[in-house]
């Protein structure tokens, strides 16, 4: 997208910000000034709206300049943050690292304010870290500055959550154990749907976390409590076909059982229809440690 287009639909926001908070209709904010159809298309972005056709629709509605100019730049800021932290996440998705130098040169020309810059910061740390699986290269003081980036975050939003699950890896079991015991004070029951389904993502890494470290016990603690949720389709069936898998592994690895070798097998074939090739490796990987 050109920058042209991206202060127009910024321009768009803001007025669109103030008529809402006006309580008025398109109509009624674009008076006799603009047609209502065309200031429809300025709201998103689709239509360029004159300095002059501006200026006049902000003096009628007693909207200062200055303060039309301070909310602009400051969502600005905010489309600026986000896009960049789209392009994070991208990037470590798709493991690629010359995207994340991408990103951190545009992070080094950024207006952002600086706990903005020190948020993405981190973040691409902990993503180029785990892209060279090079976890050393974190510092103990930033881990301890990570983590307290996140839980400066107001409550367990979707956001935090969703920050978190992609940096936990670099934390040790008693630190992970400390913010996931702060998560679930609240009924895993009782969250909504995308709340859950990002919890349930984090206890799933963290039981892979537990193995990787040989804690095995407390592992089983966190399949039980996964088995314990109510299996909706459209929700967590992925997160419990992952979490059975994890049973039947300790259950194989303790007893040594056919039936508990079968059962993981069965999954793995019910991933590999649906072409969850990434879920597939990391399961299959597993057997490694049989």
């Amino acid at each position: 997208m050109s920058q042209n287009r991206r202060e127009i639909m910024e321009i768009g926001e803001v007025l669109r910000s103030y008529r809402r908070s006006l309580g008025l209709t398109q109509q009624e904010m674009a008076a006799n000034i603009l047609t209502t159809s065309y200031y429809s298309k300025v709201e998103k972005g689709y239509h360029r709206i004159s300095a002059e056709d501006l200026f006049e629709i902000l003096d009628l509605h007693g909207i200062k300049l200055m303060s039309f100019y301070e909310k602009y730049q400051e969502n600005k800021n905010e489309s600026q943050y986000n896009r960049l932290m789209h392009q994070l996440f991208q990037a470590y998705y798709k493991l690629d690292s010359n995207l994340l130098d991408d990103v951190e040169n545009k992070l080094l020309q950024s207006k952002l304010s600086k706990d903005e810059q020190q948020r993405l910061r981190f973040l691409l740390k902990a993503f180029s870290a785990m892209i060279s699986q090079d976890f050393d290269s974190i510092s103990e003081q930033d881990k301890i500055e990570m983590k307290n980036k996140i839980f400066d975050l107001e409550n367990w939003s979707e956001y935090k959550l969703s920050l978190y699950a992609n940096i936990m890896v670099i934390y040790d079991i008693e630190a992970n154990q400390s913010m996931i015991g702060s998560i679930l004070l609240e009924d895993l029951e009782k969250m909504s749907s995308a709340k859950q389904a990002k919890v349930l993502s984090i206890l799933i890494n963290f039981i892979m976390i537990c193995f990787y470290n040989k804690e095995y016990n407390l592992a089983r603690y966190y399949i039980k409590k996964i088995k314990s949720v109510t299996t909706r389709p459209q929700i967590n069936v992925v997160h419990k076909l992952m979490n059975e898998f994890y049973h039947n592994f300790l259950e194989y690895k303790e007893k040594k059982e056919t039936v508990f070798y079968e059962n993981m097998m069965h999954i793995i074939t019910s991933f590999e229809l649906i072409d969850a090739t990434s879920v597939v490796e990391q399961l299959k990987s597993m057997f490694h440690g049989l």
